[in-house]
């Protein structure tokens, strides 16, 4: 029988927002493929050496996979091709492994790319999904982010914003820190002819994490913390 990746979202970064199914998943495999470079470099290891007692993570083989933050296609094909050659045989050979992944599996993450690769050697794919940041951010302000009829886009750091704020409902932007000043100006237009309202969390789930509401807070963000990567926005029209 060969092994099954497993897909395990670890959520944003608070070790007690790892759920009970990732941990009795993680439990059982002896081979954990987390992302970085190194364990000590790896934000998805860091939670879960926080979340699980030193003994259940005894015994088990850790192994990186170093995905550079690139949009060519050629460079990520290739990091995706040698990370999943490094666990293809222990697959093949009955070894589950437990791919860890920031938030959930299914949003935004390179997790997809493998299970693309696993699925082409028709090797068995599972998915444990963990809380993505976005949810963790609104719960920080108590805040729904859809009632009624409201739509809900998820969008990435890469968006056009312009167009993206044109969208009805509540706007949810994830990872455009190194964005944030261009976003900031493209809010600002937008703020001019809409009623609105901004929340903003940086390194969510981690002691590092901040909050913000508001435009002026955002504004003071660009000027005081750079481009912070880890940062998730919610914009929602106020309706008059």
């Amino acid at each position: 029988m060969t092994g099954t990746l497993y897909g395990i979202g670890v959520g944003p970064g608070n070790p007690d927002l790892i759920t009970m199914e990732a941990r009795k998943v993680i439990s059982r495999c002896n081979l954990i493929l987390v992302p970085g470079k190194s364990p000590a470099e790896s934000r998805a290891y860091h939670i879960l050496h926080e979340a699980l007692q030193q003994e259940d993570l005894a015994g088990k083989r850790v192994l990186c996979c170093d995905f550079p933050m690139t949009r060519g296609p050629h460079t990520r094909a290739l990091a995706v091709r040698e990370s999943y050659e490094r666990i293809r045989g222990f697959l093949l050979d009955g070894t589950s492994v437990a791919c860890l992944t920031i938030g959930d599996p299914l949003i935004y993450s390179t997790f997809a790319y493998l299970q693309e690769a696993a699925a082409h050697d028709q090797l068995p794919v599972k998915i444990v999904n963990g809380i993505p940041s976005f949810l963790a951010s609104a719960a920080c302000f108590n805040l729904p982010l859809c009632l009624g009829e409201e739509e809900l886009h998820i969008l990435n750091g890469d968006s056009d914003f312009a167009e993206s704020l044109r969208l009805s409902g509540t706007k949810v932007f994830m990872k455009l820190g190194r964005r944030l000043p261009e976003f900031v100006s493209a809010l600002k237009t937008y703020k001019g002819t809409h009623s609105l309202c901004v929340y903003a969390v940086k390194d969510c789930g981690l002691p590092t994490e901040e909050s913000f509401a508001g435009l002026h807070a955002l504004e003071a963000l660009c000027e005081d913390h750079g481009h912070p990567y880890m940062m998730t926005i919610i914009v929602k029209d106020v309706l008059s």
